[in-house]
């Protein structure tokens, strides 16, 4: 169990975000180091647990030891709390780095060509020091054709596959093999970096062609070129596969921060902008690039936000990306809603008619049952069935208004984030 802290008093989370923002900002800025925001020793705790939770301790630590805060101004718990963190996230990337390398050593041994995702590239190639950049897994990209030979590999290691369907049936649609874990290693193979049935046009081969060598702790590897590398990051964090776009906290700004002032004046915007209209992500880029320079300080030159700038809708989906990045939007879906809410949150549920949305609230399938009710597995499906639709009118009496204001502001939200789902899908800057 985790350490146990008191009850503290009402907080000002917006005293507290101001706080958070203004130290990460530092990080990317070129000017001088901003003063510490003058916030009392508890409110210090609150701001270490919320970098916490939206992804960025370890940035956080890294911003108060490069200004050499004097120990009194932040407390020792906070500080220790961050640290703790920091330390956990270094050994662990240690061991991941560790095993990564043996992967790639033996995809490369299979002849498999291999591009290394997102935290695996950015932490050693980005970020300053790999432990300010958290993973909760590998990335790897390969060809479509030598996806059974990557399967093959890894189980060969030792890696255990996951028990729903192989390859050959996943690559009916979807980006990516079901995970692959070993120890506290978890690896996905991915054949491309958006589903095959989203709405963009992204070139696969071309991000191939434009790969660039790299090593892994001494193995060989790819990485994605500059631009695309930017495009994915910016694609992941505000569509996110169609699944809880920008529910990824703070990290995915800063990885586009630290990204945009890593390549410098090598970067190569107008092939970048070029490219996010050619895959009909322009939306979307648009909107991350937004958000990580309102929030992060994002070294976005002007005339790139104003050629991918929208006509309409601009304000209020920053607004939105912004309350979802810092809040508890989906944790809150299935808390308060949690027979309505996993069912919203799907990637397929945009996109159901009336009558498929009605089929699979009140008959889902078995799967869904066993997986929404595991201690009726193996009882007959009408018991199941019967659980379901009692948890159906519970929350529908949830969201009556006199009963549950609450439960009925969070609806109102959830349809603004399936319209901003429908608008980011919208080819071209509309």
């Amino acid at each position: 169990m985790g350490a146990a802290y008191p009850r503290a008093a009402p907080v000002n989370h917006e005293a507290h975000d101001r706080a958070l923002l203004d130290l990460l900002r530092t990080c990317e800025s070129t000017s001088d180091i901003a003063p510490l925001p003058v916030l009392p020793g508890p409110d210090w705790l609150h701001v270490a647990r919320r970098a916490i939770r939206l992804g960025v301790a370890p940035l956080l630590l890294a911003r108060i030891i490069a200004a050499d805060f004097p120990p009194l101004e932040i407390p020792g718990e906070a500080r220790q709390l961050l640290s703790e963190c920091h330390l956990r996230n270094a050994l662990r990337n240690m061991r991941l780095y560790a095993r990564l390398a043996d992967v790639l050593r033996a995809f490369a041994h299979d002849g498999i060509a291999a591009i290394v995702l997102k935290g695996a590239f950015l932490a050693r190639n980005v970020y300053a020091d790999p432990a300010l950049r958290s993973m909760g897994d590998v990335d790897l990209l390969v060809q479509r054709s030598a996806l059974a030979r990557s399967e093959r590999t890894l189980v060969q290691m030792g890696f255990a596959p996951d028990t729903r369907p192989s390859w050959a049936e996943q690559t009916a649609s979807g980006h990516e093999l079901y995970p692959f874990e070993l120890d506290d290693l978890i690896v996905e193979v991915h054949w491309a970096i958006e589903d095959d049935e989203s709405p963009f046009a992204i070139n696969t081969e071309g991000l191939w062609q434009r790969a660039r060598a790299l090593e892994i702790s001494g193995v060989p590897a790819l990485a994605l070129a500059p631009e695309d590398l930017l495009l994915h990051l910016c694609l992941h964090a505000s569509y996110n596969h169609g699944w809880l776009p920008f529910g990824n906290g703070l990290r995915p700004f800063c990885d586009i921060a630290a990204t945009i002032k890593h390549y410098g004046s090598g970067f190569g915007w107008h092939d970048f902008v070029s490219r996010a209209r050619s895959w009909g992500t322009g939306n979307g880029v648009w909107l991350s690039l937004a958000v990580a320079s309102d929030l992060i300080g994002a070294q976005v030159p002007g005339p790139v936000l104003a050629q991918l700038a929208p006509i309409r809708h601009g304000g209020e989906w920053r607004t939105l990306a912004c309350e979802l990045a810092f809040g508890t939007h989906y944790d809150d879906m299935i808390e308060i809603l949690p027979a309505l809410g996993p069912v919203w949150l799907t990637k397929q549920w945009p996109h159901l008619s009336t009558a498929a949305r009605l089929l699979a609230q009140l008959l889902p399938g078995r799967r869904a049952l066993s997986t929404a009710y595991p201690s009726l597995a193996a009882r007959p499906a009408p018991l199941a069935h019967l659980t379901r639709w009692k948890d159906l009118l519970a929350d529908c009496l949830r969201l009556m208004p006199p009963r549950r204001p609450t439960a009925y502001a969070l609806v109102r939200r959830e349809q603004s984030r399936l319209a901003l789902l429908g608008w980011l899908e919208s080819s071209g800057p509309n």
